[in-house]
């Protein structure tokens, strides 16, 4: 199977499980906010804010390491991956009494703490099932955790409705995900044993600091894209501004979500591209071939839509999905959208980035975007509230894109931002435009609006790409 054949099935898979499950699980994101309310919703957004932090230092950048290493050396997989499983353990157990200090410091009432513990836990159970789906990513077989993905992310999201729904409120929807991801580990951890590999677990203090050392710039890097994604729900609950600080995180948080919802969809890209990236780094036509194709994709599917989608219908959408009580949301959406916009664009450039020896590079500049990001946080907070953070996410996405877009021409001479190689992107974006700005002026509802906008982009791309299209479409045939 060629490159391009088996990015093509891979991804097939992650985006497709990646579409159900998000579409899923923005179903239960949409109940909760209108079950919750602004006030309660922003809890339960500062909860599991501040539990990715501890998700972080469980991961520490592993994944993409090890996906990496696994897909290098085939023969030495098993041995590898026992240790890699069994250090991700150690570190969740090691750090869960750094996590009740930390909480504890961060003066948190006593209901926050109680799940905020019950919701570490839960990432606990995901550090080990999380393992075995880096397992099968390194082998390029994304079948089976796609599935699992989906499986689980129904059953949890329908639970977390029925307890909305008879009224066990926040409580009952933490503890949900808690039950959900045990679920998640128990059919991960037995279908891996009993049809990949017997796994056990080893220890090895050489290999385990070579893998955390390897793993460090890539955990750096994610351990500041998680910032410039949570850091400003957690200064929203420190610092005072016109709203009261749960409800400023309550308004924030749903159109954070909105705005980022598309996003895992570029993801998928870049978990099917990077072993085979990582297998084909000294062929830079190969490389660039893949950067371009992605690049295009995140453009179109992603890009594109969320900018029609902010700039013109953010009020509409707000509403429509969470209620007219957050109506006030919608001019973070609309500065939120064009934020992800960009991060999704640049997303394949990262992917590309990961794949090298020379990662640790982009560390300074990532750095350096999430420290500008917290600058305007802290002045933009006490003035505009969620706003300001709105307005400091762009900010440091447009300055990150930029370092990005450098690092990759200096490290691996590839230049993607070509405005030709996008003028079709861009004459559809300009013209679905002028369009949204037409219909909107029309006395008719919503749905009728985005419907025919919808509509009216899909054939234009379905004309101008085509070709492209057609080349995708063989490749899925051809690759499964």
């Amino acid at each position: 199977m060629t490159v391009a054949r088996r990015i093509a099935k891979n991804t097939l898979f992650i985006f497709t499980s990646g579409l159900i499950s998000k579409a899923i699980g923005v179903a239960l994101i949409v109940y909760a906010v209108r079950i919750l309310g602004p006030s309660d919703f922003g809890v339960y957004t500062l909860i599991t804010t501040v539990v990715f932090f501890f998700s972080f230092f469980i991961d520490l950048g592993i994944t993409p390491m090890a996906i990496r290493e696994l897909a290098r050396d085939r023969e030495k997989i098993e041995h590898l991956f026992n240790h890699i499983l069994t250090l991700r353990l150690s570190l969740a157990l090691l750090l869960y009494p750094a996590l009740i200090l930390a909480v504890n410091l961060l003066g948190y009432d006593d209901r926050i703490k109680a799940l905020i513990y019950l919701m570490a836990v839960a990432f606990i159970l995901t550090a080990f099932s999380g393992s075995f789906k880096i397992l099968y990513f390194s082998m390029e077989k994304m079948q089976v955790p796609s599935v699992i993905e989906v499986l689980v992310s129904f059953i949890s999201s329908s639970a977390g409705i029925l307890i909305l729904y008879l009224g066990y409120g926040l409580t009952g929807l933490v503890l949900v995900v808690l039950t959900g991801n045990a679920l998640g580990a128990l059919i991960s951890g037995i279908w891996v044993r009993r049809f990949v590999m017997k796994y056990s677990f080893s220890f090895n203090r050489v290999i385990w600091t070579d893998l955390l050392r390897q793993a460090l710039p890539f955990g750096m890097i994610a351990f500041l894209n998680g910032i410039n994604r949570h850091i400003s729900i957690i200064l929203l609950s420190k610092l005072s501004g016109p709203f009261p600080r749960d409800i400023a995180i309550g308004y924030y948080s749903p159109a954070q979500k909105m705005a980022s919802s598309l996003i895992p969809l570029v993801r998928s890209l870049r978990v099917a591209s990077l072993p085979t990236i990582s297998g084909n780094i000294d062929k830079k036509k190969v490389v660039q071939k893949i950067l371009e194709k992605t690049t295009q994709f995140s453009l179109i599917c992603v890009s594109i839509p969320l900018l029609i989608a902010a700039l013109f219908f953010s009020h509409d959408l707000m509403t429509f999905a969470f209620g007219s009580a957050f109506s006030e949301s919608s001019p973070a959406f609309r500065i939120l959208g064009v934020a992800f916009a960009i991060q999704a664009f640049n997303t394949p450039a990262i992917s590309t980035l990961s794949a090298t020896k020379d990662i640790y590079k982009f560390v300074p500049w990532a750095t350096l975007s999430i420290l500008i990001t917290i600058v305007f946080c802290i002045v933009l907070i006490p003035v505009m509230s969620f706003k300001g953070v709105a307005i400091a996410v762009l900010i440091g996405n447009l300055f990150r894109a930029m370092s990005v877009q450098l690092l990759l021409r200096k490290i691996m001479g590839i230049r993607i931002f070509i405005p030709a190689r996008y003028m079709k992107g861009f004459v559809i974006l300009l013209f679905i435009s002028l369009l949204s700005f037409v219909i909107n002026s029309f006395d008719v509802h919503f749905l009728y609006r985005i419907f025919t906008v919808l509509l009216v982009y899909i054939l234009c791309v379905l004309i101008l790409y085509r070709t492209q299209i057609g080349e995708f479409r063989s490749l899925l045939k051809a690759g499964i």
